[in-house]
C-alpha cells in the first residue's frame, strides 16, 4: 500500500510566484506597529536622552546612523 503524501509535503517542492501586484495589495493592508501616541512618547524619551548628552534633536522623519 502506497502512503499518500500530505499537501504540505507537496507544496514544499512548489515555487511561489510573487509579483508587484501581490506586494502592492499586501502594502495596502500594512499598518504602523507603533501607535502615534506611542511614537510621540518614544520621541520625547529620545529627545530627553539627546539633551542630557548635549546633542540636538534630529528633524522628524530624518534617518540617523551610528556611523
Amino acid at each position: 500500500m502506497k502512503a499518500e503524501r500530505s499537501p504540505l509535503v507537496r507544496s514544499r517542492s512548489s515555487i511561489a510566484l510573487i509579483n508587484q501586484s501581490h506586494l502592492l495589495k499586501a502594502a495596502e493592508k500594512m499598518r504602523p506597529s507603533v501607535s502615534e501616541e506611542e511614537r510621540l512618547k518614544y520621541r520625547k524619551i529620545y529627545a530627553n536622552f539627546l539633551s542630557s548628552h548635549g546633542s540636538a534633536v534630529p528633524d522628524a522623519g530624518s534617518k540617523q546612523t551610528l556611523a
